[in-house]
């Protein structure tokens, strides 16, 4: 036996792994050599053999009885039992018929019936006290101890005989064992293969539910399982409660500036603070980009009170935790149920026209649904439908409003001013229909269409005042900040054969909320095509000392609510005139808005301010 499990690699996996199956192919097992043994006792009866009749029931009972009791035996042992009844018939059938019974045909089963069901050390073990038996047989043979009857004998019984079927029982014991381990060993690594496509199947499967009901990115629910919840909590029958959405102001232009990976950043870090502060109770979802959901039940209008005002300083701690150069801000809206809606689709719907009217008072509060919101809501979405077809139609028109220069008079430049006629809606006011452009895609194409239009009059205009004068066009942040935009102004310069120093191109501070790598690039590159830069409305947000150092402006234009009071407020005038020192230092012009009386232009002539515009000296016009 050791020689054997030496010759043999003993490194198949246990098959108790598979106890139920083994269990249960013993059963039938059992029950077929019971079946045989009591099927041969008619034979043996028949023959006149009445000692193996009773032996044959004997045995057949002990095999049952295994059978009987195999609920509370073991595999190995059962296996173990079942081999000794087998050697109970296979001995005695080999002494009375030597190599002519049934002995050696039940051996080769039980051998096979150990190394397939048990490991191979230990159905070696037993299948080697085959090769002891018929080595015990031939050497009791040979000395004489057992004989044969004649007719027996005559069958080759004899010693030699008995050696030759001992080596082919230890040959077949290690044939059988060999052949069995390598296909068991196959079978392992089959099904193997098949658990580890099966977890990997289960492990995709699992992650796509996971992904059905939550975002991948935050980790938050999703809109389909917040639908799911408080469609849930409805059916229920939950009392009062608040659905609020919250919503990131300028993440769309941040994230065109930095790119998606960096977006991706700022909404997680939110996602993370939102869900360790959220009020309690409160089921909070990220329903896509930028937009979280939230859902809350109350029982006294104080908690609802106190989950808002929660809620409002949870947001200002996410936004805290993101860089503080991105001036990230939060519109937050909510509608109660069933006041509101009786469902959530409506409770949804006017929970979105509150977060609209929030966007557009533009504070981090959260607003209430009211029902005349509904009004306002059809009114911007008309509005931004008009828009749509005035871009796609290029129906928007210029006015032109000079820059003066204060001593002399003299036009130097004018100002594009853009004009909307509706068809639909009649006259609209810029400052109804710009902060819609941009606030919407619409933003781009507009720009471009002015700008070109501009070039268009630039030569009627330089007739009118002068072949020195420059004409400014306004420029959203988004489009400055665009790649593709600094070659789209050439390509128009070009087309109409301008001189890019005529070009300003006038930018709000909302510019300056990106990094100041990003903003010196964006002006730079303008600079690099000969386009003048100007800074809009200075002094009503972002721009500080170390901005107007670091980023090449060509001008400053003075916000309005500087020039109002100079007049009469001599701390007012003060620091009208500090501004545009500052400037001087930096090398840039200053030009001054919103100039509306005598008392006005006399306070800037005392200042080094040299070039302002407004109503006191031009209203805007067409060409």
């Amino acid at each position: 036996m050791p020689i054997l499990c030496s010759m043999i690699r003993v490194t198949d996996p246990a098959p108790d792994r598979y106890v139920p199956e083994i269990g249960f192919f013993l059963d039938r097992l059992m029950l077929i050599f019971a079946g045989a043994l009591l099927a041969a006792v008619p034979l043996n009866h028949f023959s006149g053999n009445t000692f193996f009749v009773y032996y044959n029931l004997v045995i057949a009972g002990m095999i049952l009885s295994i059978f009987m009791l195999r609920r509370s035996l073991s595999i190995l042992l059962q296996i173990v039992l079942l081999l000794c009844a087998g050697y109970a018939h296979v001995i005695p059938s080999m002494a009375y018929s030597g190599l002519i019974g049934t002995g050696f045909i039940m051996m080769a089963t039980l051998q096979v019936l150990a190394i397939v069901f048990l490991r191979t050390r230990t159905a070696i073990i037993l299948g080697s006290s085959a090769v002891a038996v018929t080595a015990g047989f031939a050497a009791m043979v040979g000395f004489g101890v057992i004989t044969y009857a004649p007719p027996v004998l005559a069958r080759m019984n004899s010693g030699q005989e008995w050696i030759i079927r001992t080596i082919s029982v230890a040959a077949y014991l290690l044939l059988a064992t060999t052949t069995v381990q390598y296909l068991r060993s196959r079978m392992f690594q089959a099904i193997d293969r098949l658990q580890v496509i099966n977890a990997e199947l289960t492990a995709m499967k699992d992650h796509a539910e996971h992904l059905a009901y939550y975002d991948e990115l935050t980790g938050l629910p999703n809109r389909h399982s917040f639908h799911q919840h408080v469609e849930r909590r409805i059916a229920a029958g939950c009392g009062p409660a608040a659905l609020l959405l919250l919503d990131l102001r300028r993440f769309r232009l941040i994230n065109s500036i930095y790119g998606g990976e960096h977006g991706d950043q700022i909404l997680i870090t939110i996602a993370r603070v939102l869900q360790e502060h959220r009020p309690a109770g409160l089921y909070l979802a990220r329903m896509s980009g930028d937009e979280f959901a939230g859902w809350f039940e109350y029982e006294e209008p104080q908690q609802l009170f106190d989950a808002l005002l929660e809620f409002r300083h949870i947001g200002r701690a996410a936004l805290a935790e993101v860089h503080p150069h991105y001036d990230l801000s939060y519109c937050a809206a909510y509608s109660l149920f069933p006041e509101h809606g009786g469902d959530y689709g409506q409770c949804f719907m006017n929970t979105g026209i509150a977060m609209r009217q929030a966007k557009l008072h533009g504070s981090s509060s959260v607003l209430a649904y009211t029902p005349d919101m509904g009004d306002h809501v059809h009114a911007e979405n008309l509005l931004e439908a008009e828009l749509k077809q005035a871009v796609r139609d290029e129906n928007f028109t210029l006015v032109y409003q000079p820059k003066i220069d204060i001593h002399t008079r003299q036009v130097l430049g004018v100002e594009a001013l853009a004009r909307w006629n509706s068809p639909r809606l009649g006259d609209i006011p810029p400052a109804r229909f710009i902060p819609a452009l941009t606030h919407s895609s619409l933003i781009e194409g507009f720009t471009l269409q002015i700008l070109q239009q501009a070039a268009r009059d630039l030569g009627k205009l330089q007739g009118k005042f002068g072949p020195s004068i420059t004409i400014a066009v306004n420029i959203s942040p988004a489009v400055a900040l665009s790649p593709e935009f600094p070659q789209q102004c050439c390509a128009i310069l070009q087309q109409y054969r301008i001189d890019p120093a005529a070009i300003i191109l006038e930018i709000t501070e909302d510019i300056l909320i990106t990094e100041l790598e990003t903003a010196r690039t964006a002006v730079a590159r303008f600079r690099s095509l000969g386009i003048r830069v100007s800074l809009d409305d200075f002094g009503t947000g972002y721009a500080g000392l170390s901005y107007l150092r670091n980023i090449p402006f060509h001008e400053l234009k003075i916000d309005r609510s500087f020039v109002q009071d100079i007049a009469e407020n001599p701390r007012s005038l003060h620091l009208f005139r500090i501004i545009c020192e500052m400037a001087e230092l930096f090398g840039f012009s200053v030009i001054a808005e919103g100039v509306e009386t005598e008392a006005q232009h006399a306070a800037l002539r005392e200042s080094s301010c040299r070039i302002a515009q407004g109503f006191y000296y031009a209203r805007p016009e067409n060409l």
